[in-house]
């Protein structure tokens, strides 16, 4: 079996519908995107909100808020750093998904998949750095609500 390194795989013939659906699928995108964007500023907004209406005083004697509160700035900055490329590479996708269609440019429409890589890495060490945060919350309510 011999392969040559400029030999399709396969063939992939798209068909109107298939198209419709690919173009459904990037205004769709885009809108989430958006609403991902607002979202987070909802959150940078509620972290600024949170840490300057914060009274260490009334948590003395919980270590752990206290220390949520130390970190929480740092961890939504982290994140943003993280989350703005992702939706950048996600813009990307539904960008080259339409031209790749419209001019009917493979390599324009491959890169597509290139930008949805892209994507999806950011994507885990969101979730990964979600998973901690989520956890540590968990912890704090288990530990100060349960007793």
């Amino acid at each position: 079996m011999e392969q040559t390194e400029g030999k399709d795989l396969f063939e992939i013939k798209l068909n109107d519908p298939g198209k419709m659906y690919i173009r459904k699928f990037a205004v769709l995108a885009r809108v989430m995107i958006l609403v991902g964007l607002f979202i987070s500023l909802i959150h940078i907004t509620s972290t600024v909100l949170r840490y300057t209406s914060f009274d260490p005083e009334l948590y003395a004697n919980y270590k752990y808020y206290l220390l949520e509160h130390k970190f929480l700035p740092y961890y939504t900055v982290i994140y943003c750093l993280l989350f703005y490329p992702q939706m950048y590479t996600y813009w990307q996708v539904t960008k080259c998904l339409r031209k790749g269609l419209n001019y009917n440019d493979e390599a324009v429409f491959n890169k597509a998949f290139q930008a949805l890589f892209r994507y999806s890495v950011f994507g885990v060490i969101l979730m990964a750095l979600s998973v901690l945060s989520y956890g540590f919350e968990l912890f704090v309510f288990i530990k100060y609500y349960t007793n």
